[in-house]
């Protein structure tokens, strides 16, 4: 990648691009050669490899997980079969399904996995490869970025769709160290490397951002500088404050500006990295700017909706209902914004009683579903107000008077007789009717598990005189 640029507000992001071509120049220049040569560019096949059960275990993984992570990566179909149906528990065979170019990805990416049984992985790149990443990871950091049991790779696998692994590149020096490396699609193996950079800056600070809060990173990987718009920015915090806020609890800040933008957003240190096209890092770029505001208290002030394409406006009453959307603490809108990946700003308008719920992503069908989330929370609200104590009905209310809900039994109880007597407000009660009162009146003889068991027998152990007597 050629050198930074600054912008205003300290902001570093790559030069502009003399070139759009919409999308990989490769990616696009092989399509174009396909059918300029009169070749489909998809020949759907299958490979087949013979491996040791103890390999194919190894490669299944817990619950299946590292077949269904190399498959996500490499964009093949993977299934694993005995060779012999009568002999399961012998030789297994691995069978990849996909095009020329995905089987043999995947084909390599299983080589690499079942390399790690026995021993160092080697990793020729003496040819060029558009979806392998290359990261030098300092001595100091290696256990710490790997993790215990190197559940600490999985994680940023999980969440980049990338397979990771240390290995050595056979265009290294013998005595070299071994490298990081980071197989996937370009964004999906920046999304990885800006992970493994934050763990890094964490562990040891000033190695990726120098004293003066300047980025000394140099992205120059595969994929990078092709002119095709492809490029990062940098968002610089003032101080711990702003980046905890741009945080959130355990990350959800971040992760949901990132799944609402469609860029790759990582902290290293007090900056904020964005990776993706132009469109992606400008949603970025606006959407921690509001966040700055709603911070400082101005947010709508300086929030845009009107011009944008990527905002579907909500509007909901004040007070209760308004109420209701949030939930306690906001948990409700947080869980819509997670599950759909939004970003979601409340307003007030130029009516008393009303407010825009601004929901931003630059995806129109998860900006349509978290509309309907919303819809359904006020139209559940509207549909389910209750006429009577529901602890009541199954008896465990325990708040007496202070109850407002009626104590009354509903006949879809299914026979339950709840906990006390009936608190029905059209009825007026006396010093002795209070439904949790000690006294007890009207009762049926033959009240009680006591009464039950011995009926009128034996002093009728279950008759109102002997209850109210033992209740005091």
């Amino acid at each position: 990648m050629s050198s930074m640029i600054d912008d205003e507000g300290g902001r570093q992001r790559t030069p502009s691009p003399e070139r759009d071509y919409g999308g990989d120049a490769s990616v696009v220049a092989s399509m174009d050669a396909s059918v300029s040569a009169g070749k489909p560019t998809l020949r759907v096949n299958v490979e087949s490899i013979d491996v040791s059960s103890e390999d194919a275990r190894f490669l299944i993984g817990s619950k299946g997980s590292t077949k269904a992570k190399v498959a996500r990566v490499s964009g093949a179909r993977i299934e694993v079969n005995p060779v012999d149906p009568n002999n399961p528990g012998n030789e297994q065979r691995i069978e990849i399904f996909g095009d020329l170019n995905t089987r043999a990805r995947a084909k390599q990416y299983v080589e690499w996995v079942l390399r790690q049984r026995v021993g160092k992985i080697t990793v020729d790149l003496s040819t060029p490869r558009d979806d392998v990443s290359v990261m030098e990871i300092p001595a100091s950091c290696t256990a710490y970025v790997t993790g215990k049991g190197g559940q600490g790779l999985r994680r940023i696998e999980g969440d980049s769709g990338t397979l990771m692994f240390f290995g050595k590149p056979t265009t290294d020096p013998e005595d070299a160290p071994e490298k990081l490396i980071i197989c996937g699609p370009r964004k999906s193996r920046r999304a990885a490397e800006l992970s493994v950079m934050s763990a890094v800056e964490k562990k040891e600070p000033g190695t990726y951002v120098d004293g003066q809060g300047k980025l000394m990173m140099k992205f120059e990987q595969v994929g990078d500088g092709l002119g095709d718009g492809w490029g990062f920015d940098v968002f610089p915090f003032a101080n711990e404050k702003e980046l905890s806020f741009a945080v959130g609890a355990q990350g959800s800040t971040r992760k949901k500006i990132s799944a609402a933008s469609g860029a790759s957003l990582e902290y290293v240190g007090n900056l904020g990295i964005m990776a993706g096209d132009r469109d992606e890092r400008a949603r970025c770029w606006d959407y921690i700017k509001w966040l700055m505001k709603k911070l400082k208290g101005t947010l709508p002030e300086h929030v845009s909706y009107k011009d944008r394409t990527d905002v579907t406006v909500f509007r909901a009453s004040s007070g209760k209902e308004m109420r209701d959307i949030l939930g306690k603490g906001g948990e409700n809108l947080r869980d819509i914004e997670m599950q759909h990946g939004v970003y979601v700003i409340n307003i007030p308008t130029d009516k008393q009683d009303e407010e825009l719920l601004l929901v931003y992503s630059h995806s129109a069908r998860a900006r349509g579903e978290a509309k309907r989330a919303l819809n359904n929370l006020v139209n559940r609200r509207r549909e389910t107000q209750p006429n009577r104590c529901f602890d009541f009905s199954v008896g465990r209310c325990v708040r007496g008077d202070s109850c407002k809900w009626p104590h009354v039994m509903n006949n879809n109880d299914g026979g339950h007789s709840g906990g006390g007597p009936s608190r029905r407000r059209d009825k007026k009660r006396g010093s002795d009717s209070k439904p949790y009162a000690k006294r007890l009146v009207d009762v049926n003889p033959m009240w009680g598990s006591g009464a039950r068991r011995n009926g009128n027998e034996e002093g009728n152990k279950g008759s109102p005189d002997n209850i109210n007597a033992r209740l005091g």
